[in-house]
């Protein structure tokens, strides 16, 4: 499933970890909230 860019939890995620600088978390959300074909690499 993947996550709503509207959702509180995602905002919250999404704030933090760029708050805190992790740039590759962030990078990950919002690959995890993109259709699967716009996908090029999945960090786990």
């Amino acid at each position: 499933c993947y996550l709503d860019r509207n959702d509180m939890w995602y905002k919250h995620f999404l704030g933090m970890a760029t708050l805190l600088g992790h740039k590759q978390l962030a990078l990950w959300l919002m690959d995890q909230s993109a259709p699967t074909i716009t996908r090029q690499t999945s960090v786990p």
